[in-house]
């Protein structure tokens, strides 16, 4: 079982989902996002897809998410957000 989180700025949960361990993160992201105000995008490298990034992006959301190990361009964030 995993459990998927989003919060607010304070760090307290607005929406949480639970999935089997077995299915992608990334498959969340959307669903975590939905009807909540989002400014910045925080996550994990299970999140590291381009759909997701740019879904983000194009909603102006500032997107923080290390690179998976198999990208051949490293994607850059800004480290003062970590």
């Amino acid at each position: 079982m995993k459990v998927h989180l989003a919060i607010n700025k304070r760090g307290k949960p607005v929406r949480v989902l639970l999935s089997v361990g077995q299915e992608a993160d990334c498959a969340y992201a959307e669903s975590l996002v939905v009807g909540v105000p989002v400014r910045v995008l925080f996550t994990d490298r299970d999140y590291d897809v381009d759909r997701v990034v740019t879904a983000a992006r194009a909603g102006d959301v500032t997107v923080v998410i290390s690179s998976k190990c198999s990208r051949k361009e490293a994607r850059t964030y800004d480290t003062e957000l970590v």
